[in-house]
């Protein structure tokens, strides 16, 4: 089932909430989707205790839908830990690197990650904005070339993979968000069997979704800000209301507000299907 034929969802836990309220949506809707973790959410939990929450947590019914992956990361080490504990899929981030020393960097991973039978995720050009201790290194109009684009692909290995298009993670707040759509249907068109990843998905336009998805080769939308926005806006009301020592009504109202969040990019990516 992964890479689903359909685009996928994957949405960026950080706690029991989170990843409670992301599968009680895919419960729902029964739509694929991953569970993508930050190398610092899983660097505070070890890989074995967060993967032994994410297992406590999964139904048996729901294991063919979801997968566990592992979001931008460039240590080898945390990510064969991450492999050892049950990842299904990991993101090797070495888009810093020059462009050889990056295809050669994330055939190493595709090498490791097939003993586990596990996916490899590899990303060219920038993706912009700072999240859970990751930050770009350059601005995120630095659109790669398509020829590099197509290298990285044929050469590489790697299952996912996530092009630089003007997309940046965290809030669009300085200025909108400017999604390349030529770049991605050039590869997509050039390559129309390799699934792509758009990061950054929660501040991109609907209709720049849609076209994403329809023409440029998405099949991995990563979503983490809004899930961030829910949940906190749901502990600040529980925090303001009468009886704030209730805690387990906070919790409650936060997986609440995540499954929400979830189930509105669940039902928008179907609708495009």
């Amino acid at each position: 089932m992964f890479p689903p034929a359909s685009t996928a969802p994957a949405f960026n836990i950080f706690n029991a909430e989170t990843i409670m309220g992301v599968l009680a949506a895919a419960a729902a809707t029964n739509h694929p989707i991953y569970l993508q973790t930050s190398a610092s959410t899983v660097r505070t939990f070890s890989p074995p205790a967060l993967a032994g929450i994410v297992n406590a947590l999964l139904p048996l019914n729901l294991r063919p839908l979801v997968r566990l992956h592992l979001d931008h990361c460039s240590d080898p080490d945390l990510i064969r830990a991450c492999l050892d504990a049950g990842w299904h899929s990991v993101m090797i981030d070495a888009s810093a690197d020059p462009l050889p020393l990056n295809i050669r960097r994330t055939s190493e991973i595709v090498a490791l990650a097939k003993p586990y039978k596990a996916l490899v995720e590899g990303e060219i050009g920038v993706v912009g904005g700072e999240e859970d201790g990751f930050e770009s290194y350059g601005a995120p109009d630095a659109i790669p070339q398509l020829h590099d684009v197509l290298s990285f692909i044929d050469n590489s290995g790697a299952d996912l993979i996530a092009v630089g298009a003007g997309t940046r993670h965290g809030h669009y707040s300085d200025h909108p968000c400017s999604l390349h759509h030529h770049i991605l249907e050039a590869v997509h068109l050039a390559r129309p069997s390799t699934p792509l990843v758009l990061h950054g998905g929660t501040g991109i336009p609907l209709p720049d979704v849609a076209r994403a998805v329809r023409s440029g080769g998405i099949r991995k939308l990563n979503i983490s800000t809004a899930l961030k926005d829910a949940w906190l806006s749901s502990q600040q009301a529980h925090l303001a209301s009468s009886n704030p020592h209730r805690v387990i009504d906070g919790v409650q109202n936060s997986i609440a507000a995540v499954r929400d969040s979830a189930l509105t990019v669940i039902h928008f990516l179907s609708s495009l299907q």
